[in-house]
């Protein structure tokens, strides 16, 4: 029902509930076998994504927060378990310290998309993109050129990273230029009669306002 939820509740069910499935697989992770409830790592994330969803027409949750929360709960906690494999801690404490590390970036992400910050979602986005190629092109290199998994790693950890700073240096200069945005492409020389043009524009829908293109014919 479009009354009751929007894309942000989505969104905002969407990644808690995947948040809750990699805490719950980090947790069985660290504590099996020493912990004999082991059905609740698979109840445990639907019952909070359910929760979530109950509670979407009483709580607004913006994409921004949504997004931003996740986004750098994530790294961190790709970070967070690279860096403790590449110290030499246990494969328990690995999964414990990447849990902890996503839950400071969690917190760290609601921060950064409040006040005063106000982090634009275009920044969180072409960073989440630079990280995720950077760390797949890095780790991929890495496995042809060594057979050390720990150097492999480390080269994944460099790659995200460093592309998750190019991306984010993009969506800041995007950003200063207020938003701002030049589209050139040529099209085939076609005999149409009058002019015309496409001009990107913002559409109102029955969902709100979505990002679409604009085509006018004047003279046809």
């Amino acid at each position: 029902n479009p009354e009751l939820f929007d894309r942000a509740d989505v969104l905002f069910v969407g990644l808690t509930t995947g948040v809750a499935a990699m805490h719950s697989v980090g947790l069985y992770t660290a504590l099996t076998p020493r912990f004999k409830h082991r059905g609740w790592f698979v109840l445990g994330p639907s019952l909070i994504g359910a929760t979530a969803a109950v509670t979407t027409p009483w709580v607004d949750i913006p994409v921004a927060y949504s997004l931003t929360a996740t986004s750098v709960g994530l790294w961190s906690g790709w970070f967070g378990y690279g860096i403790s494999r590449l110290g030499g801690a246990l494969r328990r404490d690995q999964f414990l310290t990447a849990i902890i590390a996503a839950d400071v970036g969690i917190a760290t992400g609601l921060l950064l998309a409040g006040e005063p910050v106000n982090l634009p979602p275009i920044v969180v986005g072409l960073a989440d993109g630079g990280a995720l190629v950077g760390g797949v092109v890095a780790l991929v290199g890495a496995t042809l050129i060594s057979d050390d998994p720990d150097q492999v790693l480390l080269i994944g950890l460099a790659g995200s990273g460093l592309g998750l700073g190019l991306g984010a240096g993009i969506g800041v200069a995007v950003r200063a230029a207020e938003g701002y945005r030049d589209l050139a492409f040529v099209v085939p020389d076609v005999d149409l009669p009058g002019t015309w043009s496409v001009t990107p524009t913002a559409m109102t829908g029955e969902y709100g306002v979505a990002p679409g293109v604009m085509v006018r014919g004047v003279g046809w």
